[in-house]
């Protein structure tokens, strides 16, 4: 919802812009681009926006492309896999899905290898499956799929804390249900802490691969037909 509000409050202030300076421009375009948890909110916002299930209230501009980098789609599994790593507890998905501290998480994790999950566990876990952009995914129409705009997804070949295989996961589903646009990038010297410089790429001058990705960027913004391809660094 706040991702929703963002955008919304983007296309009043377009609105107001334009109305006050009498440039009456077509309604503004907008590429979502999201790292790690920011990844799958924007994915789920795109989705959701495709099923017409946004919140009614909110006017969102017409969003034209989704770029994620190292984003974790199936957010059950990712717990499992932050608990097996002992970090489940750091997450901000811990907190985020069930309260500050992140106890319910850890009771998740530690009834659910003894086979005793409560109630209240249960309902965590179904509330990680709810809010997995993979299962909304799943969900599509056909006529839904043909709405959600072209997706880029990025991951590093070295990500430890994203497993890559959460991105080729949900590519799979994506172009399952029908969705025309699905590419997928991989950066093969980069971590998951390395997407951060992807958002200077000035300091990026001489690196063809992360200039490639901006280019792909650009393609996404103008709406232009992505094929799948590898960027190699």
């Amino acid at each position: 919802e706040d991702v929703e509000r963002a955008l919304a409050w983007f296309s009043h202030v377009h609105e107001a812009h334009t109305r006050a300076s009498g440039d009456l421009r077509e309604a503004p375009r907008v590429v979502l681009v999201g790292h790690s948890s920011g990844g799958h909110l924007v994915t789920t916002v795109a989705l959701r926006h495709a099923m017409r299930r946004t919140t009614p209230t909110l006017r969102l501009p017409d969003i034209v492309g989704v770029c994620t980098l190292s984003a974790p789609f199936d957010l059950l599994r990712h717990h499992r896999y932050e608990a097996m790593r002992g970090v489940h507890l750091l997450s901000p998905m811990t907190a985020a899905a069930c309260d500050a501290k992140g106890m319910g998480m850890a009771k998740l994790h530690s009834q659910s290898r003894s086979g005793k999950a409560t109630d209240s566990v249960r309902h965590v876990a179904r509330a990680l499956v709810r809010s997995s952009p993979l299962r909304t995914a799943s969900l599509l129409s056909a006529e839904e799929a043909r709405r959600v705009p072209p997706m880029l997804l990025v991951h590093g070949v070295l990500d430890t804390t994203v497993p890559p295989g959460q991105m080729e996961a949900m590519r799979s589903v994506l172009l399952g249900r029908g969705v025309a646009a699905v590419d997928m990038v991989w950066l093969t010297t980069l971590d998951h802490a390395a997407f951060r410089p992807l958002m200077l790429p000035h300091h990026h001058a001489d690196d063809p691969g992360v200039q490639a990705l901006w280019r792909r960027l650009a393609d996404l913004a103008t709406a232009t037909a992505i094929t799948t391809a590898r960027a190699r660094l």
